[in-house]
């Protein structure tokens, strides 16, 4: 951005053609971004060229400045697709070929990595029934709570452990002196190594993780194998259903995805899984970025280019685990199903309860609902509770026809859609739900069309029942199957390769709708069949990529 002295050097000249709804621009000068966001959001369909440069700087409007002209929603999303963009090519930058890891890096079993402080009193019956019952993990914990605390909470007796950790970090940095002037990396704001010289958890967490990862290594030596998978999560979150299988075959990590959005422009630190070697990246990695003299200045310069463009315009904790796995090319895997963060509850927590926890009356415990992780898993816990309340769907479906709009006939659906479970959903504003269960969300599939095609007019029948559902103030909603238009062979072909397949189930789908067409087919393996799956999408557009992580 160009800074400008004196009065504004933007002269722009608009002609409005007769009949048309097309602004033609004259700029002169350098104009801010804000003038040129100014210009455009006045209701001129294109910016002036001069503008161009403005795409980097995301175009800086203080909405709460009255002075400033209110952003609609629209342009709103415009420039938070920038910035995803841009941000998403500054980790991109860091990305180095890796190969796949030979076989003496997999082992056999896993490694379970809690650390943290402890939760609701009723977490270690839960991690017990959904994940340790499940998976059957050796159990590792670093934490500042005392055994006796975990013994009277409930947890079992790990296979190691450091507790009771009471580490000055000031102190400890300045005893190693490999670690040189480790204080310059101060020199980047936020709360990725909160607690050396600020509130904050991040270093403890970053230091907690490589003493779990020490303890994993002594405890491989004794077995005398490496184990296969290291599951690493906080002491108090919280499980309602079941931990997702580990993937056996690819590398990587496993990360929850929260529709409340707990990423803050990296990867959210609530839990994650990965094989032995990313494992290490995903422990190690952090510290090392602190402690290591050369990893250190490389974040530091790397920080210098894209902390302007990262969302948070700081290193937070969640935007450090995000760079350690770009630099060292560990691919991210993301999965619904995790847990939130509970609270203890007493006066002795009064502070915790300060940090946006609340207690929900529903689950009888306090519940940290920043960023949406709460209400997220809430909601999943009420579709499950729906499910097992209400009757099988099938004969719903049986009953309902297919509608030739062309024809004005009604027929009956395909017997491969007439085997599908329709179940109730909950109706919110921010969802619209398809008949298979995917939720879109209202702002991508509802938007305004300035022609309805052939191709558009299964979504405009969507959204017209979507607001009708709103207006009428349904709590609860019963899907309609298709109509008959351009897209029902799609459907009856996609839905009989899910029911005819065996072991797993493999999809490519490329196009403007490719993550429309996978969301469907995953939604509906997930609900018909119990199989291992993997998509390829094809996308034109990163934006079209980042619905795919939406719905």
């Amino acid at each position: 951005m160009q800074k400008r002295h004196g009065k504004p050097a933007l002269l722009c000249v608009v002609w409005w053609l007769v009949g048309g709804a097309k602004a033609l621009h004259w700029c002169h000068g350098a104009p801010s971004c804000g003038e040129c966001c100014r210009v455009a959001l006045a209701g001129n369909r294109t910016l002036c060229s001069a503008c161009s440069s403005c795409e980097a700087s995301l175009c800086e409007i203080n909405i709460a400045d009255p002075g400033h002209v209110k952003i609609s929603t629209k342009m709103a999303n415009v420039f938070e697709h920038r910035r995803a963009r841009l941000t998403r090519s500054c980790f991109d930058g860091l990305h180095r070929k890796q190969t796949r890891p030979r076989a003496a890096w997999y082992g056999k079993g896993a490694a379970f990595c809690l650390f943290g402080r402890l939760g609701a009193a009723n977490v270690s019956a839960a991690l017990r029934k959904h994940v340790l019952d499940v998976l059957e993990p050796d159990l590792f914990v670093v934490s500042d709570e005392l055994p006796e605390a975990l013994a009277h909470a409930g947890f079992p007796v790990p296979t190691g452990a450091e507790l009771g950790l009471a580490e000055e970090p000031g102190s400890y940095l300045d005893s190693l002196s490999s670690a040189g002037d480790w204080a310059e990396i101060l020199e980047i704001p936020g709360n990725f190594v909160g607690g050396i010289t600020f509130p904050g958890s991040g270093w403890f967490q970053v230091r907690s993780l490589q003493i779990c990862h020490e303890l994993i290594e002594k405890s491989e030596s004794l077995r005398g194998c490496r184990y296969q998978h290291v599951i690493i999560s906080r002491l108090d979150n919280m499980w309602l259903e079941q931990h997702p299988p580990l993937e056996m075959e690819t590398a990587g990590c496993w990360i929850p995805w929260y529709r409340g959005q707990n990423d803050w422009g990296g990867f959210n630190d609530h839990h994650a899984w990965c094989d032995r070697r990313s494992a290490s990246n995903y422990m190690l990695d952090r510290y090392k970025s602190v402690v290591d003299p050369e990893m250190r200045r490389s974040l530091m310069t790397w920080f210098s280019k894209c902390g302007a463009v990262i969302v948070t315009k700081s290193m937070n904790v969640e935007n450090h685990i995000r760079y350690v796995l770009a630099l060292a090319g560990i691919p991210v895997f993301r999965f619904q199903g995790g847990p939130f963060r509970s609270c203890r509850s007493g006066l002795e927590e009064m502070e915790s309860l300060g940090k946006s926890c609340r207690f929900e009356p529903e689950l009888q415990m306090f519940g940290k609902s920043s960023g949406g992780q709460l209400a997220d898993v809430l909601e999943r816990h009420h579709q499950a509770a729906l499910r097992q309340s209400q009757a099988p769907g099938r004969g719903v479906a049986q009953s309902q026809k297919a509608a030739n709009i062309v024809e004005g006939i009604l027929y009956p659906h395909h017997p491969v859609l007439q085997a599908l479970r329709l179940e109730l959903f909950p109706v919110s504003p921010e969802y619209v739900v398809e008949f298979t269960g995917l939720r879109v969300p209202a702002e991508t599939e509802c938007a305004h069309r300035p022609l309805i095609t052939q191709e558009s007019l299964g979504q405009e029948w969507l959204c017209s029942l979507h607001k009708a559902h709103i207006k009428a103030g349904l709590p609860l909603a019963l899907p309609q199957l298709p109509s008959i238009d351009v897209d029902y062979g799609k459907h009856v072909a996609t839905y009989q390769a899910i029911f005819r397949a065996k072991h797993s189930f493999s999809m490519v789908t490329a196009g403007r709708l490719a993550w429309r067409w996978a969301g469907r087919a995953g939604v509906a393996l997930r609900a018909a069949r119990a199989l291992p799956y993997k998509f390829l999408l094809l996308q034109e557009d990163d934006v079209l990529c980042e619905h795919a992580a939406r719905v």
